[in-house]
């Protein structure tokens, strides 16, 4: 433990996705990839069995193959669809990933009128914060494993976004990470409105994890992606 946060930022159309990455040893196997050259922009959220160096050379192949031209081709496509890309990538992550090993990941495509949809591929879960009621949800989504053979059904949930709607995306090594009193999840559900109406969910949930790792050890790779909108005085014009 105790390895620097890493931070890097992208975009989902009209929203800033920001990354933050934690690793359990110096190199992990969780992996944040986009796609903002495509008609729909995309977001890949994964995390690849393991931990540390073995687990951080299979996120780099997943990188790679991301990035072929015929998947590329395939979300540039006007009607591409979650699903469409899910099997896709499963099906050349099937074929290099040793035996028993797969990807657990959320993918997220950028809609029209400020909407996104988030497909499964494992379980997904994720924080939607109404800032200006200070209601938080956690949604829970599910869905077959990237990488493995037998084929199985991935869940889908739209999520509308707005000036007042911050979301949290991130693995299980966020949700499941221990506390002095329960898992990070279990904290999230607690929060007062009071505390989300005053802070962002990213501050609080930066420094709930900053005192427990003091307290607990880390047990996994940590990754989050938070997405708000970007401002309209700040957006690029064509």
């Amino acid at each position: 433990a105790g390895f620097a946060w890493r931070a890097r930022g992208t975009a989902l159309g009209d929203h800033a996705a920001n990354c933050v990455l934690r690793p359990l040893e110096a190199v992990g196997g969780d992996q944040v990839l986009g796609d903002a050259e495509s008609p729909q922009h995309w977001l890949l959220i994964a995390d690849v069995t393991g931990h540390g160096t073995p687990a951080h050379w299979l996120a780099l192949a997943l990188k790679f193959l991301w990035h072929e031209p015929d998947l590329a081709c395939l979300r540039a496509s006007k009607n591409c669809r979650l699903a469409d890309v899910l099997t896709v990538l499963s099906d050349k992550l099937e074929a290099v990933l040793p035996f028993g090993l797969f990807v657990e990941a959320a993918l997220l495509q950028s809609l029209p009128d400020q909407r996104i949809e988030v497909g499964a591929a494992g379980m997904v879960r994720f924080a939607v914060v109404a800032r200006d009621t200070g209601v938080l949800r956690i949604e829970q989504l599910g869905g077959m494993f990237l990488g493995l053979p037998a084929p199985g059904p991935r869940e889908s949930l739209g999520v509308q976004l707005s000036p007042s709607i911050d979301v949290l995306f991130a693995t299980d090594g966020l949700f499941d990470q221990p506390t002095a009193n329960g898992r990070i999840v279990d904290w999230l559900r607690t929060l007062p409105p009071e505390s989300l109406r005053c802070e962002s969910l990213v501050d609080l949930v930066r420094s709930k994890i900053d005192a427990a790792l003091l307290a607990v050890p880390q047990h996994d790779d940590i990754t989050w992606v938070s997405l708000l909108p970007i401002p309209a005085s700040t957006r690029a014009t064509p």
